[in-house]
Parts: structure tokens; C-alpha cells; sequence
């Protein structure tokens, strides 16, 4: 840029020396032209341009990350709550124990059980509301299947059985009338029906650990119609020396 104006200067001047030695100007006329020559020209403006530095870009906002919804805490799953069984020296059951059939009425020893009275209260029986139950500590249940098979009416009382317990004898039938449950198991029962029912009891002369044998006497069923016997009386001999515990089937509940 220097350059060019340095041109146009001197092509000033050569300029005005022809002009003037042609028109006959002095020196003095020469100089004051040059002077307002080079004051028409205008100077190089000496301000910089700045340099523009980018400014610095602010980095985006970092967006929060989503906060990570907690998972839930795993709760354990619980069994059904079922009452904890003591052992065998505090209670046992049996199921299926003893089957027989008389002139065509069969009748199961569908289920057994010895226990303390008080794990048995715990449980929801009301022994505590019975005064029959007031100083035995240990109680029994027994549950009975009575099918008449036969085309008559046939009767049969499986609830005033005798039951022997090692050295002792119980009447059943003291215990039915407030201690039963299920099906009536005592009197006529129809052709093709079948009943189940059972009762509690309480033992007086033994400890569960003590208990191993149980004698069941039912006496003979009889026509309705005659009372005429139809076959011999039922009797049970049942081994209870193994203590162990077996849930009540579905089809006794």
C-alpha cells in the first residue's frame, strides 16, 4: 500500500514541474502545490485491527443424569405361616392307620394324634373351656371313615368305642358329647354313605413319649330294620412305637 502511494506522489509532482515550468510558476508555487499535494493524500490509518480471539465457549450445561429410581428392596418371600410342630416327645399323627370291613360296613381308623394339652390349646382347641380336661395333660384325637356298603340301613356307633391306651381305658362316648366334630359317626347309616367324624379325648396315666400301643373296640354293626348283627365287632391293634408327624389329609379336613 506504501508502495502505490509513493507512486501517485512522485506522479504528483512530475505533474506539477511540467505544469509549472509551462505556465511559468515559481518555486515557491512549486512547493506550497507538493505541500498540499501530500496533505490531500490521506496517511495510513496505523490502528490495528485487533486480533479477535474466540471467546471461550462455556460448555453446555451438563444436563442431570435422570436420578436412578432406587429398586425396590427385595422382600424376602414368606412361607405360609404354618404352626411350628414340637417333637415327637410333645406330639405325633398318624393317617390310614387301620381298616375292616363287617358283613359290608367298613370302618377306617382314618387318623390319630397325641399331643400336650397346651400345644393343643395353642392350636385353637378349646380344652381350657372343658372341665373333662382338667388335670390331663395329655390329649388324643381320633378321626373315623364309616361306609355303609351294603343295599340296608345298617347301624353302627363308632363313636362310644373303647380305646386302650397302654394301661388305660377310655370311653369314648364320655368324651363325644362334648368333644366331637365332623360327621355323625353314631347311629343309622344309609346305603352307599359314607361318614367321617371323629373326637378328642384326654389321657391321664400317660406322657406322649409313653404312648405306643392304642387298642380301638367298636362293637358289631346291626340292620336298622332287625338290629340282627351283620357281622363281627371292629377291633384295632395299632403300633404307635414310631413318633413322627403326618399332616390331615385334604379329604378329613
Amino acid at each position: 500500500m506504501n508502495n502505490i502511494k509513493s507512486f501517485v506522489f512522485i506522479g504528483i509532482v512530475i505533474a506539477l514541474l511540467v505544469s509549472s515550468c509551462s505556465s511559468g510558476a515559481s518555486e515557491q508555487d512549486i512547493q506550497t502545490a507538493i505541500a498540499e499535494t501530500n496533505a490531500a493524500i490521506p496517511t495510513e490509518t496505523s490502528t490495528s485491527i485487533p486480533e479477535i480471539k474466540p471467546t471461550n465457549t462455556l460448555p453446555p450445561t451438563s444436563t442431570p443424569l435422570s436420578t436412578s429410581t432406587p429398586k425396590p428392596t427385595d422382600t424376602p418371600i414368606q412361607p405360609t405361616a404354618t404352626p411350628t410342630i414340637p417333637g415327637p416327645d410333645e406330639l405325633f399323627a398318624k393317617n390310614h392307620v387301620g381298616a375292616q370291613d363287617s358283613g359290608g360296613l367298613l370302618i377306617e381308623v382314618s387318623r390319630v394324634l397325641f399331643g400336650t394339652k397346651d400345644f393343643a390349646v395353642s392350636l385353637g382347641n378349646p380344652f381350657d373351656e372343658n372341665e373333662r380336661y382338667d388335670g390331663r395333660e395329655v390329649v388324643g384325637e381320633v378321626i373315623f371313615t364309616v361306609i355303609n356298603t351294603t343295599d340296608k340301613v345298617v347301624k353302627v356307633y363308632a363313636d362310644q368305642a373303647t380305646l386302650v391306651i397302654n394301661d388305660e381305658q377310655i370311653d369314648l362316648w364320655e368324651w363325644s358329647l362334648s368333644s366331637s366334630f365332623g360327621d355323625d359317626i353314631g347311629g343309622e347309616i344309609f346305603p352307599g354313605v359314607t361318614q367321617i367324624g371323629g373326637a378328642w379325648f384326654g389321657i391321664n396315666r400317660s406322657t406322649v413319649p409313653e404312648i405306643n400301643r392304642m387298642i380301638i373296640s367298636i362293637d358289631a354293626p346291626r340292620y336298622s330294620d332287625s338290629y340282627d348283627r351283620i357281622g363281627p365287632e371292629f377291633y384295632f391293634d395299632i403300633d404307635l412305637s414310631e413318633h413322627t408327624w403326618e399332616e390331615i389329609p385334604e379329604d378329613l379336613r
